[in-house]
């Protein structure tokens, strides 16, 4: 794909990306549950989280939080990373005291 044709691809995804964000952000700002927002709009749940984690993806990305998963934008290949957490020391006890959750 030539320069002029990643640059096309890049500016449409940004501009669907743009209208995505926004329509999440008219929804809560109206205080719509996703179900109602869903069926206003003709779109299923599945879709509205796959365009909310699209969002939440890029904006980390413009952030510099994370780096980019598509394709044509890196050449990485993804990895499996072990992550190894230390062993329990024992079970947790929680207290309410004087109106406070403690956690032991």
């Amino acid at each position: 794909m030539n320069e002029t044709s990643q640059a096309i691809v890049a500016v449409k995804r940004e501009v669907q990306l743009s209208e995505w964000q926004r329509q999440i952000q008219k929804r809560q700002e109206q205080g719509l549950t996703v179900d109602e927002w869903c069926m206003s709009m003709g779109i299923s749940k599945g879709a509205y989280y796959h365009r909310l984690r699209k969002v939440r993806e890029y904006m980390c990305q413009q952030m510099g939080v994370m780096e980019s998963s598509h394709p044509s934008e890196t050449s990485q290949s993804a990895a499996i990373v072990a992550i190894r957490t230390p062993p329990p020391k024992e079970k947790a006890s929680i207290e309410m005291q004087f109106g406070e959750l403690q956690i032991r």
